[in-house]
């Protein structure tokens, strides 16, 4: 009869100690489980802002080709406008724009309509 009760007694022991220690690891396994979800948001939301971040570079890096090839474009047909006119020019417009203008008037020897037009030419350049 006492062997009985004392393993009676063992058994409630025993069963209180895994119930509390199956209390304390669902209680663990909640903590993990609430971190897991807190560090899979933050994950979540960091590669969310990374892919746009990233989405937006693509979208500079593309316009930014787009625009380098239109000045590219442009530049070409500036040089070969411009070989064009070297061709078509006279001789006194290939000379004249670096034909000095004097600074004093008793140094002018070049014509009235010379320095007019060096003059504006010159202001052209600039």
């Amino acid at each position: 009869q006492d062997s009985l009760a004392n393993w009676k007694l063992k058994i409630s022991a025993n069963v209180r100690e895994c119930e509390e220690r199956n209390r304390l690891l669902r209680e663990e396994k909640a903590s993990i489980l609430q971190h897991f979800q807190a560090l899979k948001a933050k994950m979540n939301k960091f590669r969310d802002t990374e892919g746009r971040f990233l989405a937006e570079l693509t979208q500079k890096s593309r316009d930014c080709g787009k625009s380098l090839e239109s000045q590219l474009f442009l530049a070409e047909k500036i040089l070969k406008l411009a070989e064009l006119n070297r061709k078509m020019e006279t001789e006194r417009e290939k000379v004249l724009p670096f034909h000095p203008i004097p600074t004093s008037d008793a140094d002018c020897t070049i014509p009235e309509e010379f320095a007019k037009e060096a003059n504006a030419l010159q202001s052209y350049a600039r």
